[in-house]
């Protein structure tokens, strides 16, 4: 069982979080809705990843953290970036045993990227927020990019804010050509152009 927050509010952000793994899922491989919802490994004992992708076949991992937030705040702390950068070195160091069971079926192609000479990981945090991460945060995660690429050009981190996500929907509403109703609408006005918010909800009229 997954550890779930405590409050209702805490619960919904948590799920509003998951969705947008599987959003960015779908946005970076063109999967259909279950197999972005499979890869969703967010949970108990996910050691910091909330989900996976992988891209250019078996060449290129990403290993995906989002944060949602209802007002565009959302927080990436150091703690939570060491969960994501101690699960990274499990899997460099094939401990996949340490993760759990939605992480499971991705073990053999997790092991094609990292065993096949040319393969990249990627580290994407997903963060619905405007200001950039905490120098210290980044920091971290240059300092963990070096250790890693000591022997060749293996890791990266890349970070998406709110008007990435903001263009991932706008793309999903565009292609999907349904119409979209959820939460991510009610997002502060702050956080996004007036154009967002017209070009989303000319999609719900």
């Amino acid at each position: 069982h997954d550890a779930l927050p405590i409050s209702e509010a805490e619960r919904e952000q948590h799920f509003l979080s998951r969705a947008l793994a599987a959003l960015v899922v779908r946005d970076l491989t063109r999967c259909t809705n279950e197999e972005a919802a499979k890869a969703v490994t967010d949970g108990r004992h996910d050691n910091g990843i909330d989900a996976l992708a992988f891209t250019g076949g078996t060449t290129r991992l990403w290993l995906i953290q989002t944060k949602w937030s209802d007002v565009g705040a959302a927080r990436v702390t150091m703690s939570e970036v060491r969960d994501m950068l101690g699960g990274i070195r499990l899997i460099d160091e094939r401990n996949f045993d340490r993760f759990n069971h939605r992480f499971q079926p991705f073990i053999d192609p997790i092991r094609a990227v990292l065993d096949g000479g040319i393969g990249k990981i990627t580290l994407l945090i997903v963060a619905m927020r405007s200001e950039p991460l905490a120098a210290e945060v980044e920091q971290v995660l240059a300092d963990e990019e070096r250790r890693l690429n000591t022997w060749g050009d293996l890791f990266d981190h890349q970070i998406l804010k709110s008007p990435d996500i903001w263009k991932i929907i706008r793309r999903d509403v565009a292609e999907s050509g349904i119409e979209m109703i959820v939460k991510m609408a009610d997002c502060s006005p702050a956080d996004r152009s007036e154009e967002h918010t017209s070009e989303l909800q000319s999609h719900h009229d």
